[in-house]
């Protein structure tokens, strides 16, 4: 052990988020003298969100989409720690996990993304699937296909969210069944906005619109979920739509200990970063992806 250098600073990754892998993957290859790395996740395999709709449809297998964060930490010579973070003392530089002692950070990087805003929405959280985390989404997908192929009641799948997630999503369901199951289910889309994929621009919107429409998906535009029962969600109109199996796709919300910890969060709760990825509050605490809000301009 004679002529290693002992480590001086201990820099903290909570969550294993695309960020945080490609860090990871580059202070393995090129590492720092004198730092001690941790990673910090509540899951050891990470999926890779981009490949979760070709997961869905059947193009790739559950090993293809997702990362061994220990395999890769182990590589990397990171410790990994599979544990939930629920709080940070941010004057003590400690940070607070279930089941494992309290970690003092010098800096500290988080990368735990987002989940669905579902608080808003009566009952949203009790009935209906989110897409996020996608462990938990894809669980409740398999076991509901399990069931469904199990009766030969025509199904009624309902994807709420008329983003790019939720499209895709959405889609990806319909092959599924379509191309590789016997279960005859009926679609549809719910978006809170006048028209889907608002965000894009309006070729994509009419080519995506057109898309749907041929595969005979029904679109619900400029309405919203107001309450949901086991079996039926309400809308603003006060009309009513039945399902089977619906999946959450709408906005982002933030973790909520992130705000709670006392770091400047934005109005959602999402951590204020600057240009460097930092936080506008704490300079040795910085924030990447879904969880990270850009200052002074907001990036989608």
């Amino acid at each position: 052990m004679i002529g290693l250098t002992p480590h001086k600073k201990d820099l903290r990754l909570i969550g294993g988020g695309h960020s945080h892998i490609a860090v990871i993957k580059k202070l393995g290859m090129n590492p720092i003298p004198g730092i001690r790395v941790t990673l910090i996740s509540n899951n050891t395999l990470t999926p890779y969100s981009g490949m979760l709709p070709g997961l869905i449809a059947g193009h790739y297998t559950f090993e293809d989409c997702h990362i061994d964060l220990r395999k890769l930490c182990q590589w990397a010579g990171v410790q990994f720690i599979c544990s939930e973070v629920h709080h940070i003392d941010l004057l003590a530089r400690q940070i607070y996990s279930h089941q494992y002692p309290s970690l003092r950070y010098d800096l500290l990087s988080i990368n735990v993304g987002s989940q669905p805003a579902l608080n808003e929405i009566k009952k949203a959280t009790v009935y209906g699937y989110p897409i996020k985390p996608v462990k938990q989404f894809l669980q409740n997908w398999h076991q509901w296909l399990e069931l469904a192929q199990t009766s030969c009641r025509p199904k009624r799948i309902v994807v709420i969210g008329g983003g790019a997630a939720g499209v895709e999503i959405l889609l990806a369901m319909h092959y599924k069944l379509r191309n590789t199951t016997s279960i005859h289910a009926d679609f549809t889309l719910i978006c809170a906005n006048q028209h889907i994929l608002s965000s894009h621009n309006e070729r994509v919107q009419a080519f995506f619109k057109h898309h749907l429409q041929t595969l005979g998906i029904n679109i619900i535009c400029g309405k919203h979920i107001v309450s949901v029962t086991e079996y039926q969600l309400a809308l603003n109109d006060n009309t009513t739509l039945n399902y089977d199996f619906s999946a959450w796709a709408i906005h982002a919300g933030a973790q909520p200990w992130l705000a709670k910890s006392g770091l400047k969060c934005d109005d959602r709760g999402f951590i204020q970063v600057d240009q460097y990825l930092r936080s506008i509050s704490h300079p040795d605490i910085f924030a990447a992806g879904d969880s990270a809000a850009f200052m002074p301009t907001p990036l989608p």
